[in-house]
């Protein structure tokens, strides 16, 4: 486990396309992102760009940047910003780079792999504790693969492993839990976390319905026999945590008080074939999962605009599954011709008819209270709970939107925002894990303490 962590590597740093000797500087890394402070800089004369009018300020961004700590770690570090204005060898230069790889000298940022840790993955697996792991009275520091998966381009496996050091008289190991993706052909490194890390990290979240942080981040470049350790400036830190002391992050996770709707230990769940499937739906359901999922990966988030971002993610899912039209093309072509003409036979004049038509024909969208009904009666066993205690849901839900979206609306309030919220992303979670083959979700989900609190707490709304 490095990724997440507060450390400075002082070293050497140059350019790998200039023949002039390295610089001297810390590299820091830190829960603000990647920094570099350098003595002097990396280039001995800047020139301004024509027609600038910065010129004394350099803007400077190197593509590579590569390093070599005191500890002889190789350091790449990519699209390195400068910060300041220092000109030639005087004082200290600071640079921000968007990704430093700790482990290799890369000139090409193309990976073929990505693995991450995140929180509660070990426990979610139910992988076996450290004292089964035991070979002898000896720790096993070998790896053992948990799940092996393929999607349409390529291949997922979960996998625990206990780096550590042990002697007759010391054992001191950590059980650490990585999902790793291994792409079919080389990928940037965005895309890599972006169509390979988060919908894994999607599904995970969906499954125990509470936000997890990405601990660590590691990279294979293509080609490449080495992994290395990735740093991002925008970094995915675990939510409502200050700090980045040491051994925080390595509390044992435990899924009790979790809203957990599915483990990879069900019985009843053939996780190779579902994690295959669910890449696909993912895909399908990328503007949808976008939505449901942003608040998960927000530090804090208000109530309004995480009830904003689950009702928008019921409105997606909608327009995927249902038709959008309230009814046929021919049906409400005549329904706009029987209102024309009775509207005609009162008198009124051609100018407003014709302005009338054109309204009604445009508008044959079902209106907003139906569709969220429609949502909410597709999860069976769930729907029919919280329309038996909440009747009024999709009318009270629909009000909350008008509220959030159009100003001058009445508000509603926070409590009542936030409790509807709850319900919605119940609806939801249960819909897409049903929706990805997941047996038996509506039934687990009314079963469930913390669904029925939140059902019964829009009740008398």
């Amino acid at each position: 486990m490095a990724s997440m962590d507060h450390s400075q590597h002082e070293g050497i740093w140059w350019l790998p396309e200039q023949d002039i000797p390295g610089r001297p500087g810390t590299l820091i890394l830190d829960r603000d992102g990647v920094h570099l402070n350098l003595h002097g800089d990396l280039q001995i004369e800047v020139k301004a760009k024509k027609g600038s009018s910065n010129s004394g300020l350099d803007l400077t961004e190197h593509p590579v940047i590569h390093g070599e700590t005191r500890n002889e770690v190789e350091v790449t570090l990519f699209n390195a910003r400068k910060q300041n204005t220092s000109h030639r060898l005087i004082g200290e230069t600071s640079y921000r780079p968007e990704l430093a790889l700790l482990g290799s000298h890369v000139l090409d940022p193309k990976f073929s792999e990505v693995r991450a840790e995140i929180d509660q993955l070990v426990d979610w697996m139910d992988a076996p504790p450290l004292s089964e792991q035991m070979k002898g009275g000896r720790p096993s520091f070998g790896s053992l693969d948990l799940l092996q998966a393929r999607t349409n381009d390529a291949d997922v496996r979960v996998f625990v492993h206990t780096p550590g050091r042990y002697s007759r008289r010391r054992v001191n190991v950590e059980q650490n839990c990585q999902v790793s993706i291994v792409s079919d052909g080389p990928m940037d490194w965005r895309s890599m976390i972006d169509s390979r890390i988060k919908p894994f990290h999607d599904f995970l979240m969906l499954a125990l319905g509470t936000p997890l942080a990405m601990n660590g981040l590691y990279l294979r470049p293509w080609k490449s026999r080495e992994i290395c350790t990735a740093y991002m400036q925008r970094r995915y830190l675990k939510p409502g945590k200050e700090s980045l002391t040491e051994g925080w992050w390595n509390a044992p996770a435990r899924l009790a008080g979790v809203p957990t709707l599915l483990t990879a230990e069900d019985r009843d769940v053939n996780l190779p074939e579902l994690v295959s499937r669910w890449y696909e739906l993912h895909n399908e359901l990328r503007d949808v999962m976008s939505l449901l999922m942003a608040p998960f990966y927000a530090p804090f988030i208000y109530s309004e605009h995480r009830f904003a971002s689950y009702f928008q993610a019921l409105e997606a899912l909608h327009a995927k599954f249902y038709e959008a039209r309230d009814t046929g093309k021919a049906l409400h072509a005549q329904r706009v011709e029987k209102a024309i003409k009775a509207m005609g036979g009162k008198g009124l004049e051609e100018d407003t008819l014709s302005w009338v038509k054109n309204v009604l024909t445009g508008r044959n969208d079902k209106p907003l209270r139906r569709r969220v009904l429609e949502v909410v009666e597709s999860t069976e066993d769930v729907g029919d709970y919280i329309l038996g205690v909440a009747p009024n849901f999709a009318r009270n839900v629909v009000l909350g939107r008008t509220a959030v979206s159009h100003g001058g609306a009445k508000p509603v309030a926070s409590e009542s925002q936030f409790w509807h919220g709850e319900v919605l992303l119940w609806v939801m979670r249960t819909r897409i894990l049903t929706e990805s083959g997941v047996p038996h979700v509506y039934k687990k989900a009314v079963k469930k303490d913390d669904f029925r609190y939140a059902v019964n707490q829009i009740s008398e709304v």
